[in-house]
């Protein structure tokens, strides 16, 4: 009998082998030789991860321009929003935010209180922030319809972050 055993190697893809041989032969003594029986102890790999609540960029549907949104966007540019915090998120492995509101020129939304949304440029924001992830798994991301929440999607790919939406 040959029995095959393999360890990995902390020097990832490398493998020991281990060999285990019995032969059994009428009347003679069963043997057993072992083989490289060295085993590398397992390594532990850490990821910093971090996470950002609510972030609304742009603003409810009757913000008027002065003090909103889209004129600090207009005067200060996409990197302010994260300026105070990119240096956390660029120094960790994985950066995830709630995007709470839809990012869309689409024009109609949803009749209740509260409605936010921003142009889909600002997805860029998230992007210079250093964030990498947003999930849209939230009660603002049909604000803007089907439409606004596929206009998000697009707007968040075409700037190269994923996102999480249930199971996508």
């Amino acid at each position: 009998y040959i029995t095959w055993g393999r360890v990995m190697d902390k020097n990832r893809g490398k493998n020991s082998e281990q060999v285990n041989e019995l032969e059994d032969t009428e009347g003679q003594e069963i043997s057993e030789v072992n083989i490289d029986l060295e085993v590398s102890q397992p390594v532990v790999e850490t990821i910093k991860i971090s996470a950002v609540g609510d972030c609304t960029l742009g603003g409810h549907v009757s913000d008027n321009y002065s003090g909103s949104f889209n004129e600090y966007y207009d005067k200060k540019g996409q990197n302010h929003f994260f300026e105070r915090v990119k240096g956390i998120f660029s120094e960790d492995d994985f950066t995830i935010a709630n995007l709470e509101c839809a990012l869309t020129n689409y024009d109609k939304y949803q009749d209740k209180t509260y409605v936010y949304g921003g142009k889909p440029e600002y997805a860029e924001i998230l992007k210079a922030g250093s964030i990498e992830v947003v999930s849209l798994d939230n009660n603002h991301s049909y604000d803007y319809l089907k439409q606004g929440f596929l206009d998000t999607k697009e707007a968040l790919t075409k700037a190269g972050l994923s996102y999480s939406y249930r199971d996508e």
